[in-house]
């Protein structure tokens, strides 16, 4: 299987099929569009083999936040027929964080929310689980409108 990673973001189209693909709720094309377009960087992983969906956007991921202080990777998905099989997830990450090192500053905040059953990849990775001894969880403030 031959994969081409490119630094850029998926289109709406490929991220709304990669968002269904892996099981995330519905979105509306135009948020897509705003939140995409407010990103700081993006990966692509394309299939690049002639009897498997080539030219396929098979997995992608972004970083979005304030370009300074605050890094955050977001969206990081995988089709789910080749996750665990090529490394794709961990080339994104390796691709995301070389964007970072170049980057972030030593003082900036860098962070992501794992799915539930995945933290063990981010931390092979490098990532540091929460809580722990030094940091609290991570929260979630939901909208009441």
């Amino acid at each position: 299987m031959n994969i081409v990673y490119e630094n850029r973001l998926p289109t709406v189209t490929e991220y709304i099929a990669l968002r269904k693909t892996v099981g995330w709720s519905d979105v509306l094309p135009e948020v897509v569009a705003t939140a995409l377009n407010n990103s700081l960087f993006g990966v692509c992983a394309i299939a690049e083999d002639q009897t498997i969906d080539s030219g396929q956007v098979i997995g992608s991921g972004r970083v979005i936040g304030d370009g300074g202080l605050a890094f955050y990777v977001q969206d990081v998905m995988v089709l789910p027929r080749f996750q665990q099989r090529f490394g794709i997830g961990r080339e994104i990450m390796l691709r995301i964080f070389d964007y970072l090192n170049q980057t972030a500053y030593s003082f900036s905040d860098t962070g992501l929310m794992a799915a539930s059953g995945v933290e063990p990849f981010y931390e092979k990775l490098g990532c540091i689980a929460r809580p722990n001894h030094s940091m609290g969880a991570g929260m979630h403030c939901p909208l009441t409108s």
